[in-house]
């Protein structure tokens, strides 16, 4: 059964409309991406499932309409979202910034959220008593991730996750979504980098203007020449013509 199912979503800036009818669906330990070019409507439809911005169509939680849900009432729920661009508070340290997402937690849920965060980046240990705005940007990536975690979410959302960081560490995020989804988490993931990411999903939704244009088996896109020339560009379909390893999702 689907964790989280969004049907008929749409999301209007005055008279601008973002997105456009809209319906996807996410089970628990599936990673659902997102793809789409600038102004498709993906962190508009990102942000109306969080509560940050108003919709209209229905977003339901293990089968609970979230629509008079606001985002802390969401967030208390288990749906918890990775900003884009991390969000970190750069006068705390790595440490404070952890606990922050787990505020309303008990004691012993901080304990082991902390131990879950350092176990799953241990470089965050390493630095726990740093001051956040002195990290680097795949650093915070990492803390921002990690304080999402913290509360033990059902649903986690992110937004472009591997935007400005270098290959490597690109690779190191992807391989922490495969781990949350591995957990049984549910992971709804909007994201620039298409290769990266159709690596590690399930399936994908590629949007157009503000509507899903083709959604289906990430491998299955990831081999769509049309999907691979619209979407990602030239380069990148050469990447992904020449060695596309198959996604969580394949028999292969």
């Amino acid at each position: 059964m689907a964790v989280l199912e969004l049907d008929d979503l749409h999301v209007r800036y005055g008279g601008i409309q973002a997105v456009r009818g809209v319906s996807l669906s996410v089970d628990p330990g599936e990673v659902l991406v997102v793809l789409g070019a600038n102004g498709a409507g993906k962190t508009s439809s990102l942000r109306a499932v969080a509560g940050l911005v108003p919709s209209t169509g229905s977003i339901r939680w293990e089968g609970r309409d979230l629509g008079r849900y606001a985002p802390h009432r969401r967030a208390r729920a288990g749906l918890v979202l990775v900003p884009e661009g991390r969000r970190v508070f750069a006068p705390l340290t790595v440490e404070e910034n952890l606990l922050l997402g787990a505020y309303r937690c008990s004691r012993e849920q901080r304990r082991t959220g902390l131990a879950a965060a350092y176990e799953m980046f241990p470089r965050l240990f390493e630095r726990r008593a740093s001051p956040s705005g002195l990290l680097s940007g795949g650093e915070q990536q990492m803390l921002a991730i990690g304080r999402a975690l913290m509360s033990g979410p059902r649903v986690v959302l992110m937004d472009e996750p591997s935007m400005g960081l270098a290959p490597a560490i690109v690779e190191d995020v992807m391989d922490a979504v495969a781990r949350i989804a591995g957990q049984g988490v549910a992971v709804l993931m909007v994201e620039q980098n298409a290769v990266a990411a159709l690596e590690v999903a399930h399936r994908a939704v590629v949007m157009e203007r503000g509507v899903v244009a083709l959604q289906g088996d990430a491998a299955a896109i990831a081999r769509d020449p049309s999907v691979l020339k619209a979407f990602l560009g030239q380069e990148a379909t050469a990447v992904l013509a020449d060695d596309v390893r198959p996604g969580p999702g394949s028999d292969s």
